[in-house]
């Protein structure tokens, strides 16, 4: 995890991060799709980068960075970590006409949605704007450099059977725009509660 070093304004956002091994493997399902000329005009997610925004924060003066870390903190230790199934391919704004490809949630879907309300929420409280649009539990696999038609795409995509992680944290994000894309910083990550076991029966 990073810190920003001056005194300088910075766009974070509040993320969910998938553990490596799911990334590396959404990652493998890109490269072959990108090798069976699917990605044509696309440019796919690198698996650093995978992961579901829970807010997008905005530009932010560094100095509050630790005020929502602190607010994320707080907010974590009422939520239950829980275990999320990913399911579902889908495109923005239409599969006709798709500027972004991405991947949903089923199992853990409503706690995901319920998280991502709860940060909203804590995050307006500070000041901060809130989003008009209403949360849809999606990671991007790739945008498109021009709006097409991404039907054949999402049908031929094959993901892994079974692929699910627990989330355990949330991480507050800070995105840097460049000429090469976006690029993403952890600058700080707060557990959620740790389940109980049930007793014996």
């Amino acid at each position: 995890m990073t810190q920003p070093s001056s005194n300088e304004t910075v766009r974070l956002f509040w993320a969910v991060l998938p553990p490596l091994p799911v990334r590396q493997a959404l990652s493998a399902v890109l490269e072959q799709a990108a090798s069976a000329g699917l990605l044509a005009g696309a440019r796919a997610v690198s698996a650093d980068n995978l992961h579901f925004t829970l807010h997008f924060v905005g530009s932010t003066p560094v100095q509050r960075v630790r005020e929502l870390e602190a607010a994320g903190r707080q907010l974590a230790a009422q939520h239950t970590a829980f275990e999320l199934s990913l399911q579902g391919l889908g495109a923005f704004p239409k599969p006709q006409h798709a500027k972004i490809v991405w991947l949903g949630a089923s199992d853990g879907a409503a706690q995901l949605v319920s998280l991502a309300q709860a940060i909203s929420a804590a995050d307006a409280q500070l000041g901060f704007p809130v989003e008009a649009r209403a949360f849809v539990a999606h990671l991007t696999l790739a945008r498109l450099k021009a709006p097409r038609d991404v039907r054949a795409l999402l049908a031929a995509l094959v993901l892994p059977a079974a692929l699910s992680f627990e989330v355990q944290a949330l991480s507050l994000m800070r995105s840097h725009l460049d000429e090469r894309g976006a690029r993403y910083a952890e600058l700080a990550r707060v557990p959620l509660r740790v389940a109980q076991a049930a007793p014996p029966a």
